[in-house]
């Protein structure tokens, strides 16, 4: 609820796409949406346990969890473990990380209506007046 609620406040930090296997590996089920916190969101922080979505350079994007967070003086490295707990043998550095994924949604009729409906209200309409109080 938090994440709904936050979207609506910083919508252009909050993306959703739907799971690619050619394009993303570490994913368990390819047809999954996928909520992702960008790290443009004022908020943006990441912590062991985090799933983050990064990409190696090479226009290939993976999906991995943290295992470890290491730091040289002011760079953090993240150490990351694929979704089936396999640890990577290289780091992960904050300029290749796309964002953190807040969710990950299953694909059925009634999720993608909602993750639709959900877009279009953060995007297009003035949702923000119902939900936030200030």
């Amino acid at each position: 609820m938090e994440v709904f609620l936050d979207s609506f406040e910083c919508p252009k930090d909050y993306v959703y796409f739907q799971a690619d296997e050619q394009l993303m590996e570490g994913i368990k089920n390819n047809d999954d949406y996928l909520i992702l916190q960008k790290t443009n969101h004022p908020k943006f922080t990441l912590n062991e346990g985090d799933t983050i979505l990064y990409s190696n350079g090479n226009d290939v994007v993976f999906c991995n969890k943290i295992y470890s967070i290491s730091c040289i003086g002011t760079f953090k490295k993240y150490h990351v473990a694929n979704m089936g707990e396999y640890q990577t043998n290289y780091p992960v550095y904050e300029c290749q990380i796309i964002g953190k994924v807040v969710s990950i949604v299953d694909n059925n009729l009634w999720n993608v209506l909602s993750i639709k409906l959900w877009d279009i209200s953060i995007h297009n309409l003035n949702a923000h007046a119902l939900f936030i109080n200030k």
